[in-house]
Protein backbone atom coordinates (compact mmCIF):
# COMPACT_ATOMS: atom_id res chain seq x y z
CA UNK A 1 0.00 0.00 0.00
CA UNK A 2 2.94 2.01 0.71
CA UNK A 3 4.67 1.74 -2.33
CA UNK A 4 1.58 2.47 -4.58
CA UNK A 5 0.68 5.90 -2.42
CA UNK A 6 4.67 6.87 -3.26
CA UNK A 7 4.30 5.97 -6.78
CA UNK A 8 0.49 7.57 -7.08
CA UNK A 9 2.33 10.75 -5.58
CA UNK A 10 5.53 10.41 -8.36
CA UNK A 11 2.51 9.99 -10.87
CA UNK A 12 0.73 13.40 -10.13
CA UNK A 13 4.08 14.90 -9.55
CA UNK A 14 5.54 13.91 -13.03
CA UNK A 15 1.75 14.75 -14.48
CA UNK A 16 2.10 18.81 -12.71
CA UNK A 17 5.58 19.10 -14.12
CA UNK A 18 4.60 18.07 -17.79
CA UNK A 19 2.10 20.64 -18.15
CA UNK A 20 4.08 23.31 -16.51
CA UNK A 21 6.74 22.39 -18.64
CA UNK A 22 4.38 22.25 -21.93
CA UNK A 23 4.02 25.84 -22.21
CA UNK A 24 6.83 27.36 -24.27
CA UNK A 25 6.32 31.20 -24.47
CA UNK A 26 7.79 32.95 -27.25
CA UNK A 27 7.40 36.40 -29.82
CA UNK A 28 5.06 35.53 -32.67
CA UNK A 29 5.24 39.32 -33.72
CA UNK A 30 7.72 42.04 -31.71
CA UNK A 31 7.71 43.69 -29.75
CA UNK A 32 7.62 46.33 -31.90
CA UNK A 33 8.61 49.89 -30.74
CA UNK A 34 6.07 53.32 -32.04
CA UNK A 35 7.28 56.38 -30.42
CA UNK A 36 4.51 59.74 -30.16
CA UNK A 37 5.31 62.83 -28.66
CA UNK A 38 5.74 62.14 -25.02
CA UNK A 39 5.30 58.40 -25.03
CA UNK A 40 6.41 54.75 -26.40
CA UNK A 41 4.09 52.17 -27.13
CA UNK A 42 5.01 48.82 -27.61
CA UNK A 43 3.22 45.81 -29.40
CA UNK A 44 3.92 42.24 -29.02
CA UNK A 45 1.80 38.91 -30.14
CA UNK A 46 2.88 36.49 -27.90
CA UNK A 47 2.31 31.99 -28.13
CA UNK A 48 3.09 29.26 -26.69
CA UNK A 49 1.32 30.65 -23.07
CA UNK A 50 -0.04 27.26 -22.65
CA UNK A 51 -3.86 26.55 -21.45
CA UNK A 52 -3.87 29.80 -19.17
CA UNK A 53 -6.77 32.52 -18.88
CA UNK A 54 -4.52 35.71 -18.66
CA UNK A 55 -0.79 36.63 -19.16
CA UNK A 56 0.53 39.63 -17.19
CA UNK A 57 3.38 41.87 -19.00
CA UNK A 58 5.47 44.94 -18.07
CA UNK A 59 6.77 48.11 -19.72
CA UNK A 60 9.38 49.77 -17.58
CA UNK A 61 12.43 52.04 -18.36
CA UNK A 62 14.03 54.90 -16.45
CA UNK A 63 12.77 58.68 -17.50
CA UNK A 64 13.74 62.13 -17.85
CA UNK A 65 11.68 64.61 -19.67
CA UNK A 66 12.72 68.34 -20.03
CA UNK A 67 9.96 71.31 -20.20
CA UNK A 68 9.55 74.95 -21.00
CA UNK A 69 7.69 77.79 -20.93
CA UNK A 70 6.82 78.99 -24.62
CA UNK A 71 4.80 82.22 -25.71
CA UNK A 72 2.68 82.42 -28.46
CA UNK A 73 5.15 83.03 -30.64
CA UNK A 74 6.87 79.94 -29.89
CA UNK A 75 9.92 81.52 -28.23
CA UNK A 76 11.26 80.08 -25.03
CA UNK A 77 11.74 83.44 -22.36
CA UNK A 78 11.44 81.83 -19.25
CA UNK A 79 12.36 78.96 -16.94
CA UNK A 80 13.31 75.54 -17.75
CA UNK A 81 12.27 72.27 -15.30
CA UNK A 82 13.32 68.99 -15.37
CA UNK A 83 11.61 66.01 -14.55
CA UNK A 84 13.34 62.83 -13.11
CA UNK A 85 15.25 60.83 -13.66
CA UNK A 86 12.53 58.20 -12.25
CA UNK A 87 11.78 54.45 -12.81
CA UNK A 88 8.42 54.33 -14.78
CA UNK A 89 6.68 50.91 -15.24
CA UNK A 90 3.24 49.81 -16.75
CA UNK A 91 1.93 46.54 -15.94
CA UNK A 92 -0.94 44.88 -17.95
CA UNK A 93 -2.90 41.67 -18.02
CA UNK A 94 -4.28 40.20 -21.05
CA UNK A 95 -6.33 37.60 -22.20
CA UNK A 96 -4.87 33.99 -23.39
CA UNK A 97 -7.10 32.45 -26.30
CA UNK A 98 -5.86 28.98 -27.72
CA UNK A 99 -2.50 29.63 -25.91
CA UNK A 100 -1.52 33.32 -27.34
CA UNK A 101 -2.01 36.74 -27.08
CA UNK A 102 -1.71 40.31 -28.14
CA UNK A 103 -0.04 43.03 -25.88
CA UNK A 104 0.14 46.63 -25.92
CA UNK A 105 1.68 48.65 -23.48
CA UNK A 106 2.19 51.97 -23.52
CA UNK A 107 4.57 54.30 -21.07
CA UNK A 108 4.61 58.11 -20.69
CA UNK A 109 7.28 60.64 -19.65
CA UNK A 110 6.80 61.82 -16.66
CA UNK A 111 4.83 64.94 -16.76
CA UNK A 112 5.53 68.53 -15.92
CA UNK A 113 4.91 70.43 -12.52
CA UNK A 114 6.48 73.44 -14.30
CA UNK A 115 4.39 76.70 -13.67
CA UNK A 116 4.31 78.97 -16.60
CA UNK A 117 3.85 83.12 -16.35
CA UNK A 118 0.52 84.33 -18.29
CA UNK A 119 0.33 84.11 -21.85
CA UNK A 120 2.73 81.44 -21.33
CA UNK A 121 2.53 77.30 -21.88
CA UNK A 122 4.53 74.34 -21.27
CA UNK A 123 5.99 72.03 -23.99
CA UNK A 124 8.09 69.39 -23.76
CA UNK A 125 11.84 69.89 -24.70
CA UNK A 126 13.38 66.77 -25.20
CA UNK A 127 13.35 63.65 -23.34
CA UNK A 128 14.00 60.15 -22.96
CA UNK A 129 13.53 56.72 -21.65
CA UNK A 130 16.76 54.69 -21.18
CA UNK A 131 16.71 50.25 -20.71
CA UNK A 132 13.14 50.48 -22.18
CA UNK A 133 12.31 46.54 -21.26
CA UNK A 134 9.58 44.33 -22.20
CA UNK A 135 8.72 41.34 -19.52
CA UNK A 136 6.13 38.84 -18.65
CA UNK A 137 5.29 35.12 -18.53
CA UNK A 138 9.38 34.13 -18.71
CA UNK A 139 9.87 36.46 -21.57
CA UNK A 140 12.39 39.23 -21.43
CA UNK A 141 13.32 42.12 -24.45
CA UNK A 142 15.79 44.79 -23.86
CA UNK A 143 14.19 47.68 -26.41
CA UNK A 144 17.18 50.16 -26.06
CA UNK A 145 16.81 53.95 -25.50
CA UNK A 146 14.28 56.13 -27.01
CA UNK A 147 14.23 60.09 -27.14
CA UNK A 148 12.14 62.69 -27.75
CA UNK A 149 10.76 64.60 -29.31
Amino acid sequence: MRRLLVLLVVAIAGGVTSVALGASPHFVTGPTVSKGTNAVTVTAKVAGLGNVPTADFTLSGTATANYGCFNKGGNHPSATNKEGPSTISVPGTFPVRNGSTTVRLTLELPASTLSCPPGQHTELMSGSITGLTFSGMGLTADLGDITFP
